[in-house]
């Protein structure tokens, strides 16, 4: 989270800790050039049950890039399979 690149970047993918997903996801939003992509694996409930101030930026900064969210189980054979985010 201290990373401070030179350049953004037009495509990151990345499957952060989930103890500390939101950080990681908006430091990434925070490098990402405009117009650019991410693919995210993410703990469900980052995104579900915005109670923190850091999720509720995390939540008001994925809906203003309008990103799509796929909380769909059927990423993974677990029941309790992370969500997707792309943003584009």
């Amino acid at each position: 989270l201290t990373f401070r690149p030179a350049k953004k970047y037009a495509a990151i993918i990345m499957n952060p800790p989930f103890s500390a997903g939101a950080a990681h996801l908006l430091k990434a939003l925070e490098i990402m050039k405009d117009g650019g992509k991410i693919r995210c694996l993410l703990n469900a409930e980052t995104i579900r049950n915005p109670y923190t101030n850091e999720r509720k930026e995390l939540a008001q900064k994925l809906n203003e890039l309008n990103a799509q969210i796929n909380t769909s189980r059927t990423l993974s054979r677990t029941p309790a399979a992370p969500p997707a985010l792309k943003l584009r």
